[in-house]
């Protein structure tokens, strides 16, 4: 199984796309016309999406926020390999998009 540092769900497949991000950068005068993959506008990061912005925003095609900054921790993944038991003691589900796939 596979997890993030500040995740709070598990994942079955390592190549899940909440953990390999397909990240795109768009000019700043085509963000409020951008939508994700589930046709969602994309919000402002917590993290980044306050900050000032200078040759657009980075977007991911499935994700929900806008960044400002290529480096926010938004964008990136630490990833951790763990047995299925240790997840399950955490109190840790499975990431829905892993458990679709299995189905």
């Amino acid at each position: 199984m596979y997890y993030t540092e500040y995740g709070t769900v598990y994942h079955t497949y390592l190549d899940c796309t909440y953990l390999k991000l397909s990240i795109h950068q768009i000019p700043v005068n085509q963000l409020p016309d951008a939508r994700n993959e589930a046709g969602a506008r994309y919000r402002a990061c917590e993290l980044c999406g306050k900050d000032a912005v200078k040759d657009g925003y980075y977007i991911t095609t499935q994700g929900d926020c806008y960044h400002t900054r290529l480096t926010c921790p938004g964008l990136s993944r630490y990833i951790k390999t763990v047995e299925l038991e240790t997840v399950l003691e955490q109190g840790m589900r499975e990431c829905s998009r892993c458990a679709r796939r299995r189905e």
